[in-house]
């Protein structure tokens, strides 16, 4: 029997080989797996945090984790630009938790994962708000990079990220990004 946290640490790694859905259903030939999406939301956070009123470590936490479920119920899209469906939200956030609890299950910090994961799901804290923000302004660097080499425009997750950012900082990158796309098209 292997210990709670060999577990856990397998499970983890399993991210390096899943695929980010919305890439594949564009036909992006190799597309960015969750691992490397949940690394540089990481970094981001790190950098984008620094002189704001937030608990740094606990948004680092996040970050690193925001997306563990996602070795169990892969990848789920619910949205396709500014086109929400609720129901499947609902039941994305109900396996997420679900699965989280598996992954996270006999560590001596589950309950602080737990807590962590909730509060990403159901945006309860400043820190939680401001990773989600995050994770969409990667989305659009992620864009903009396939974008670059594929050719062709992907309108629609440009249109999903501008429908939550909302702070300051991260509306402005997301500005910068745009010029360069427009020099690149």
């Amino acid at each position: 029997m292997i210990s709670p946290i060999t577990k856990f640490l397998l499970e983890v790694g399993k991210l390096k080989k899943v695929k980010r859905t919305g890439w594949l259903l564009k036909g992006i030939s190799s597309p960015e797996s969750v691992a490397e999406h949940s690394f540089r939301v990481a970094v981001m956070a790190m950098t984008l945090s620094e002189g704001r009123d937030l608990d740094r470590f606990y948004l680092l936490k996040m970050a690193l984790i925001h997306d563990i479920a996602e070795s169990i119920t892969t990848d789920l899209v619910w949205e396709h630009g500014k086109i929400s469906d609720l129901e499947k939200l609902k039941s994305k956030h109900q396996k997420e938790l679900k699965s989280a609890k598996e992954i996270i299950s006999g560590l001596s910090s589950e309950e602080d994962y737990f807590v962590i994961i909730d509060d990403y799901i159901n945006r309860r804290s400043q820190e939680a708000k401001f990773l989600k923000e995050i994770d969409k302004l990667e989305m659009a660097i992620q864009t903009l990079e396939y974008e670059e080499v594929a050719g062709g425009s992907l309108d629609e997750f440009w249109e999903n990220v501008e429908k939550y950012l909302k702070d300051e900082q991260l509306v402005g990158i997301l500005g910068e990004l745009k010029s360069i796309r427009k020099k690149t098209t």
